[in-house]
């Protein structure tokens, strides 16, 4: 199952740790699915290993979407 771009909500995270600069800095990757609101969260430490997580994230989501049947459970919640 390949899931259209614009069915995605994709948000990259930096986690940065108060008081400190490292530098690269680890990332959380948050991927949505809009019409079942399905969500998946991938965590990296290492900069560059971001196309990885996501790709792997998306591999989940596509999962689970496949498995929820790719509908909203609760449809009300979507109307504003």
């Amino acid at each position: 199952m390949v899931i259209p771009d614009k069915d995605l909500k994709i948000e990259i995270t930096e986690d940065r740790p108060n008081g400190m600069h490292t530098s690269p800095n680890p990332y959380w990757i948050t991927i949505t699915h809009i019409p079942s609101m399905a969500c998946v969260r991938a965590y990296s430490g290492e900069a560059r290993s971001q196309n990885k997580v996501k790709e792997a994230a998306l591999l989940c989501l596509e999962m689970l979407v496949d498995y929820c049947g790719g509908e909203c459970g609760y449809p009300e919640r979507l109307k504003p």
